[in-house]
């Protein structure tokens, strides 16, 4: 893992199309995440959100899957300082970087998901404590819209631990993965 901690400023500058962004929070809602997903020895320091990072039309913005369904944010958000959620880890896929074309189809499919509205998996998050739940094909949570874009549009296949192939990808799964194929973003000043 790259620089890990809360990051209070954000140098935007360095952020490109489909940064990784991991996020952490003190929420009730955020620990429950940590501890079904990240378990009882780790370096992933309270990962408990993932988002990717867009620029549309000069602004960078964190295409993100909240319990509201599929938002795009501002990165300022996660800047605030207090009891809000903080930003751990910026993280740049190579495969990313050499596809313009896979780039742009990405953004499109991002936008016509917002038209559309893609809804949250609340099904997805039970189902990490009672793997009786099955999760929906149709919904996702945050982390498996991540895997989603970056597997359909760039190659890049995290393993979840689910059976699809966007199956039940955490955020902790995404910062294990990364481990060694991401590249650590020079996101703080």
């Amino acid at each position: 893992m790259s620089n890990r901690g809360k990051i209070v400023k954000l140098n935007y500058s360095e952020l490109k199309d489909f940064d990784i962004v991991l996020t952490g929070g003190r929420s009730l809602f955020a620990g429950l995440i940590r501890l079904f997903t990240i378990g009882k020895a780790s370096n992933l320091d309270g990962v408990t959100h993932a988002g990717l990072v867009v620029d549309f039309e000069g602004q960078k913005l964190i295409a993100e899957l909240k319990p509201d369904g599929l938002e795009l944010n501002s990165l300022e958000s996660y800047n605030k300082g207090g009891r809000g959620p903080f930003i751990v880890d910026v993280l740049r896929v190579p495969e990313v970087e050499a596809d313009f074309s896979a780039t742009k189809q990405a953004k499109q499919q991002i936008a016509t998901d917002l038209r559309r509205g893609i809804e949250y998996d609340w099904a997805g998050d039970v189902a990490f404590v009672l793997k009786r739940v099955k999760q929906s094909k149709e919904k996702f949570f945050c982390s498996e819209y991540a895997s989603f874009i970056l597997r359909k549009f760039f190659g890049v296949k995290i393993r979840g631990q689910g059976t699809g192939e966007d199956s039940a990808v955490s955020p902790a799964d995404i910062a294990r993965y990364s481990v060694g194929k991401f590249n650590p973003v020079k996101w703080f000043f």
